[in-house]
This record gives C-alpha cells, sequence and structure tokens, in this order.
C-alpha cells in the first residue's frame, strides 16, 4: 500500500528562461503540498542563453542578480540553490548542468521516494498524481515518466519522475553511453540506458513548453 505522504525532491537546472510565466502552473501541477518537497534550483546569472546575440535576441539580454533570483522562488521549499555567473559553452554546456546540479544533490544526502527533474521553461497539462506514480515505480523499479513524445523524434529529456535509484541512472547516464559528440546526446541517451540498463519509459504525461516566441507548444509525438 503507497504511503500518503511522499518524500520527494524536484531538481531544477538551466537557464530560467520565462520561469515567471511557469511558476504558477509549477505551484498547481508539480509542487504538491500534500508531499514532503525539497527543491534544487541549479541556474545562472543570465536569464536565457548566452546565444541570445547569436540569434539577434539581443532583447534577451537580462542578467539577475542572486537576490533577485531567490525572490523568484518565494514560497518554493528551495533547500539548495546554485547561481553560475559565466554559461559559456562548451564548459557550461546542458550536461555540465545536470551533473553538477546531480553532485549537489548528492551531497545532501537525502532520501525520497521520488525524484523530479523538470525545466523552467516547462509546464504540464494535468497535475501530477505522485501516489500512483510512485507505487507503479515500485511495481517497476526501472521505471521513469518522461514527457510525451520529444524534439527530433527522440525521447524527451526534458522532464523525468522517477525512484532515487533509478534517478541515479538518469542524470549519470552519459558515462555510460559511447557518443563521441554532444549533438543530440541529451536525448539519445536515454535510448542508450534503456538498451544497456533495462530503463522502461512511461511517455503519457503532456508538457507544455513556453518558447522565445512567446508561444506555448504542446510537445508530444
Amino acid at each position: 500500500m503507497t504511503q500518503d505522504r511522499l518524500n520527494i525532491a524536484i531538481v531544477i537546472p538551466g537557464h530560467l528562461r520565462f520561469w515567471p510565466d511557469c511558476k504558477e502552473n509549477f505551484l498547481e501541477k508539480i509542487y504538491d503540498t500534500n508531499h514532503n518537497i525539497d527543491v534544487y534550483v541549479n541556474t545562472y546569472s543570465t536569464m536565457f542563453r548566452s546565444d541570445y546575440e547569436i540569434l539577434n535576441e539581443k532583447e534577451r539580454k537580462v542578467i539577475l542578480s542572486d537576490e533577485e533570483i531567490k525572490s523568484m522562488f518565494e514560497g518554493i521549499n528551495v533547500i539548495s540553490f546554485s547561481i553560475d555567473s559565466n554559461d559559456t559553452y562548451p564548459e557550461f554546456s546542458q550536461i555540465t548542468k545536470l551533473q553538477k546540479c546531480y553532485k549537489i544533490f548528492n551531497d545532501v544526502k537525502k532520501t525520497y521516494d521520488l525524484v523530479l527533474r523538470t525545466r523552467f521553461d516547462l509546464m504540464l497539462e494535468e497535475k501530477l498524481d505522485y501516489k500512483k506514480i510512485y507505487q507503479e515505480c515500485l511495481n517497476n523499479p526501472k521505471l521513469i515518466f518522461i514527457g510525451k513524445g520529444g524534439l527530433d523524434g527522440l525521447l524527451n529529456d526534458m522532464f523525468a519522475i522517477c525512484l532515487q535509484r533509478t534517478f541515479d541512472v538518469y542524470m549519470t547516464r552519459f558515462k555510460f553511453s559511447d557518443f563521441t559528440n554532444t549533438e543530440g546526446m541529451e536525448h539519445g541517451s536515454l535510448k542508450q540506458i534503456m538498451i544497456d540498463h533495462g530503463i522502461v519509459y512511461n511517455t503519457d504525461t503532456w508538457i507544455l513548453l513556453k518558447r522565445p516566441d512567446e508561444k506555448i507548444y504542446k510537445i508530444g509525438l
């Protein structure tokens, strides 16, 4: 029988992007106060990616102080903030950010029933049923709930929720891969651990993504 109140960690690495627009959805669909939730924030002082100039988006040159960033998470139990001033690629690539976030998460040395990875510009169409997800993960410890479909026809790497020991595989999956370059690696690595480590994916979750053109995209196949 599934326990009523779960211990859940939410890990959010990357640029803040459209967090001010997506926070309300996070509070309604992800941040369920019926459970004990710890949030780990690992971000940059630059709100958008540093390639805004390459993409001719100079208006997105938004730089925030640590205090300004922390104030954006009022009402959320953030137990760890990590804010980098440098987001130069490839030193601070998405892969590097994920690995750094995972190290901080592990250094706290807390035990969780479920661990969730999301993004600051991601929203969900339906509220998460953590008790149902937890029971399904207990029945199949190698199960990871991810978004329904992805960009480029690959598995969706923007969202994941699973048992803590399974999250270890998810977050360290790059060392298991045989990729020689990083193009598509984030998504492709999910297939790699599926093949090599027996990981199973539930792709029923619809996610909504806020994009630079101010539109909301429903991500799916």
